[in-house]
């Protein structure tokens, strides 16, 4: 591994071990003991991760502009859909993953917030906008320069082992594959909307109209739209079995190579970040 790629992997690393190491702490240690209102719980911990968090995280990590001028690609409608039904197989991987985690462990399942107007700002419109600013366009700043495949890897294993902590172990499945899907069209488009358009789908489908069914009492309304995400999800897998030689990144249609995960799991910066995120998992599922 280059110098420069081991540096810009360690700066990446401790910059978001830093970013959602307070968080925690924070989520973990304090949050329990306060005893103030949901919502301002809620504006606590977003100005800590997206404002004190994120500023320390941007001087950590010295993001450039050379990936604003790299080669843009045009990424045609039926490509993007495809895309978005991926993010149905994505679902029904979680779902297969949620009912095995039932019933071979003892875990609880993990509380679903009250869709209120605040709860829908955040899933439909806030967090798809600062987490892809933050997992694409910021890594992409850093990483794109090494490499758009290093990029696509890192950027959705970062991503989806934050989830780990905050959603539960099958969340890391479920949103590894979706950051693969929205770095991806990141580096086809380099149009960040595009990223954030197909997050908020994700949460749309994947979140809200689930919570909303299940709020209503109609038992049967919610199974048939369940075995509609599970026939999306299928159709997914199939369609990508059969187009995936379309990928093409860096002249490969591999999204994932193993020298990417040799240069993410030996780099310092990304090691503390791996163990910081496997301590915050033990520690909260024990408290």
């Amino acid at each position: 591994m280059q110098k420069e790629t081991k540096d810009a992997l360690s700066r990446l690393g401790f910059g978001i071990a830093v970013m959602f190491g307070l968080y925690w702490i924070f989520s973990i240690f304090i949050q329990p003991i306060l005893q103030v209102q949901e919502i301002v719980i809620t504006i606590i911990t977003h100005v800590i991760l997206y404002g004190v968090g994120l500023l320390l995280f941007l001087l950590i990590i010295r993001p450039k502009r050379e990936a604003a001028s790299l080669q843009k690609h045009k990424l045609s409608a039926g490509h993007f859909m495809l895309c978005f039904i991926l993010q149905f197989t994505a679902t029904m991987i979680l779902t297969g993953l949620g009912v095995v985690s039932a019933l071979f462990t003892d875990l609880e399942p993990v509380d679903m917030n009250a869709l209120d107007p605040v709860m829908l700002f955040l899933l439909l419109i806030f967090n798809p906008i600062v987490e892809e600013f933050v997992f694409r366009k910021l890594f992409a700043d850093v990483l794109r320069p090494h490499g758009d495949r290093l990029f696509i890897f890192v950027s959705a294993f970062c991503f989806s082992i934050v989830h780990g902590v905050a959603l539960g172990l099958p969340q890391v499945a479920y949103t590894f594959i979706l950051g693969l899907i929205w770095a991806y069209v990141y580096v086809k488009t380099n149009n960040i909307w595009c990223a954030i358009l197909l997050h908020a789908l994700s949460n749309l489908f994947g979140s809200v109209i689930l919570q909303l069914l299940n709020s209503t009492g109609f038992v049967l309304l919610t199974a048939v739209y369940m075995l509609l995400t599970v026939a999306a999800g299928i159709t997914g897998i199939v369609l990508f079995l059969t187009k995936k030689k379309r990928i093409d990144i860096e002249g490969s249609h591999k999204l994932i190579a193993f020298g990417d995960v040799k240069s993410l799991i030996t780099s310092p910066g990304m090691i503390f970040y791996i163990l910081l995120t496997i301590a915050a998992i033990v520690i909260k599922s024990i408290k």
